[in-house]
């Protein structure tokens, strides 16, 4: 039930946040 659904949004907003630090750190 909503333990998957919590571990998909927390991958989804760990995958989100660490390109966002890559683009960030890029510059």
């Amino acid at each position: 039930g909503m333990i998957i659904f919590y571990f998909a949004v927390g991958t989804m907003l760990s995958l989100f946040v660490d390109g966002f630090v890559d683009l960030t750190l890029a510059r």
